[in-house]
């Protein structure tokens, strides 16, 4: 009996949580943000869309850092990634992973990567890839 009389009032208490939890999330907008910027000209055909890879080593000779751009400027980037196949050595670290000239119309846009090293650690050539998929516009 006493588990009956538990069933029967909670059953309102998660029945009332449930209304509140729903008013609130369709209730509740923020205000819309800024237009973005006006989109290519032309449209974008998936047959058109290809990826470019560096596979090379990062070392101190390149900062560490390698990057991957699309093939001509008009390119719209899709997206983009670092890749260590081998993994990565003791001590080492990814330390940025992000896109390039992505805002900037006037410049063929990237993604670069670029890997750090903890104090102390000893410090040897690593092998990886970057790569950067695009769409050229029709």
């Amino acid at each position: 009996m006493n588990r009956i009389f538990q069933l029967l009032t909670a059953v309102p208490r998660v029945s009332l949580f449930v209304l509140a939890t729903t008013l609130c999330v369709l209730g509740c907008e923020g205000k819309t943000g800024p237009q973005g910027p006006a989109g290519p000209a032309g449209s974008i055909n998936r047959a058109a869309s290809y990826c470019n890879g560096v596979f090379a080593s990062a070392d101190a000779s390149n900062n560490w850092t390698l990057t991957a751009s699309c093939s001509a400027v008009a390119d719209v980037p899709i997206e983009g990634w670092c890749f260590e196949p081998d993994g990565l050595p003791i001590g080492a670290f990814r330390a940025d992973d992000t896109p390039v000239n992505w805002n900037d119309t006037t410049k063929l846009a990237g993604w670069s990567c670029t890997w750090g090293w903890q104090v102390g650690a000893t410090t040897s050539p690593i092998p990886a890839k970057v790569e950067i998929c695009c769409a050229t516009p029709q």
